[in-house]
């Protein structure tokens, strides 16, 4: 299951961050119209919504959300459409895949059945699975807290996830990434397990455990699993994007991909009631919820994320994967609730999250805007710079947006505020880009919390790779040169390549890449590989509409 998610539990992993560890690098900037406490005679419920109708309006959040304290629902509202085809409104009542929010439900049985002493947190992994050759070194505890050091799918995919025995049978012969409960690691392999375990423990199907444990007694009728085939009106399309008429829809992967680590679908009133459930103890006592609620290791205790904001002691998880984003954020002690489950993969939940916080702990917030750009004033400022020796910041157009990539990270949305000086919300922080004395842009300066970053321009170079290529996909990339005639177009003459495949990449970088798709000479970010026959070519990468890219190879 290609799921994302705040692995470190909504912790900042930031530009700030330059000067311990390059390659912890991610990207935050300072958004403009500081919100501060007291200034609005407006009710928390006016300022909640009034957050979230300007995330809508800069197309930072398509979906719905719900926020609710002590019983009193404070926002239940959704924005934008859940089906742009037939232009469909979300609403309360829409369904979404939740993703690794199925965690913390699988985690709550999993500690329901040592409850009735059906298990126990030190029980082995031989137990269940004797031919696996390190398992009487894992324990259960090991597989809820992520410490158990299994192959973790969400590495590169590779696992076969068809059945229970196709993942065993690649496990047994695969290494442990760590020795047990030394480290830490988001590991989906291992709460595939726990779904497998729940069905040799109880006899039942993993989703009638689920049923008959959390959804029939707490009443989440309209929440299930096996989304993608789901027939309902009220059933949510997932997409890549969402951005004013850039929309492009996702695909959904198979149930069994997903599975108990991943396959949850719900509404916003169904994880409200499992909030209540967990408050109330309903499913599992008080002392186990507590530990529960505990941190094991990299505050992630079993099933939850735990963190401290503001002195309160939160407790969540978020989901991430093809076409959704969501976060269930709770604070137990004052009966909180925040529900956010979005239909578009731009939403960045986590920053979100931070500033429905800040209006509930009476702090600081900002409410993100932008002016518009011309495709030609944002294309002007595309191109690579450099931090040091390590870490290159791509910058690249993308559907009438502007996109910042640092090296192996994430991509961040730039909000215009000039034509030279962008905000994102990733975290507080700006961007501002620097000409020199011919007019040209030579440098690109980065704040945040007082500090400033200045990063001079960088070459910005296309190249082939691939096992066709000479130098293989580990191997330096073939250079394509700028056509000095038309900006935009790449192109290298007479070359050879073997019977392979072959992508397209800047700098030898795989921080932005273009691979094929199903339509034939079309390219799209992070796409399929190219397939090639032996010949001598000439290549052609054309950008010039470089929401439409597109690649041509001439035989010579």
């Amino acid at each position: 299951m290609k799921t994302y998610h705040s692995s470190n539990g909504g912790r900042d992993s930031i530009v700030s961050a330059i000067h311990l560890s390059l390659a912890k690098v991610t990207l935050g900037f300072l958004l403009l119209f500081i919100v501060k406490t007291g200034v609005s005679q407006s009710t928390t419920s006016q300022k909640l919504e009034q957050l979230i109708t300007a995330y809508h309006e800069v197309g930072l959040f398509n979906g719905s959300v719900l926020v609710a304290q002590k019983g009193q629902i404070l926002l239940n509202k959704s924005y934008g459409y859940r089906n742009f085809d037939t232009q469909t409104l979300a609403t309360e009542n829409t369904k979404y895949l939740a993703y690794s929010i199925t965690k913390s439900v699988t985690a709550t049985i999993i500690l329901k059945l040592i409850e009735d002493h059906k298990l126990s947190l030190q029980d082995k992994l031989s137990t269940f699975y004797p031919s696996l050759p390190f398992a009487d070194s894992i324990t259960i505890e090991h597989l809820l807290t992520h410490t158990s050091g299994l192959y973790a799918y969400n590495n590169d995919y590779s696992m076969p996830v068809e059945s229970e025995q196709t993942m065993i049978n690649f496990l047994k012969q695969s290494k442990l990434d760590f020795k047990p409960a030394t480290s830490w690691r988001y590991c989906n392999t291992g709460y595939y397990l726990l779904g497998f375990i729940i069905q040799k423990v109880t006899g039942m199907p993993y989703e009638k455990v689920v049923k008959n444990y959390i959804f029939t007694p707490l009443n989440m009728s309209e929440s299930g699993f096996d989304y993608k085939k789901l027939t309902d009106s009220l059933k949510s399309k997932g997409y890549k994007s969402t951005f004013k008429t850039y929309v492009k829809e996702a695909p959904l992967y198979d149930n069994e991909e997903l599975f108990s680590a991943g396959g949850m679908y719900t509404t916003l009133s169904d994880l409200y009631r499992f909030h209540q459930g967990m408050q109330s103890y309903k499913i599992i006592s008080q002392s186990t919820t507590e530990k529960a609620y505990t941190p094991y290791k990299n505050n992630y205790g079993h099933g939850w994320f735990i963190e401290t904001m503001a002195g309160r002691k939160l407790v969540s998880h978020s989901g991430g994967a093809s076409g959704f984003r969501s976060y269930l954020i709770r604070d137990p002690e004052s009966d909180l609730c925040i529900v956010l489950l979005c239909n578009s993969e731009e939403v960045d939940i986590v920053a979100i999250k931070k500033k429905i916080l800040a209006i509930l702990f009476n702090e600081p917030y900002w409410l993100p805007k932008q002016i518009n750009l011309s495709e030609k004033q944002l294309a002007n400022l595309e191109g690579a710079f450099q931090y040091g020796s390590e870490m290159t910041f791509y910058v690249q157009t993308d559907n009438g947006r502007l996109l910042i990539m640092p090296s192996r990270q994430p991509s961040a949305i730039l909000l215009p505020q000039t034509d030279s000086t962008f905000y994102i919300d990733k975290i507080d922080g700006k961007a501002e880009f620097k000409k020199n004395k011919l007019g040209e842009i030579d440098t690109l300066v980065l704040e945040q919390k007082g500090k400033k970053y200045t990063l001079p321009k960088a070459s910005f170079q296309w190249g082939i790779v691939g096992s066709a290529t000479p130098n293989g996909w580990a191997g330096a990339d073939i250079v394509l040169k700028a056509d000095a005639q038309q900006k935009g177009r790449w192109i290298v003459h007479n070359i050879l390549l073997k019977d392979g495949e072959i992508k397209f990449r800047v700098n030898n970088d795989w921080t932005l890449s273009y691979g094929g798709t199903d339509d034939q000479h079309k390219l799209e970010k992070g796409g399929q590989n190219i397939r090639v026959v032996a010949g001598c070519y000439n290549v052609i990468l054309d950008l010039i509409d470089v929401d439409k890219p597109t690649y041509r190879i001439e035989t010579r």
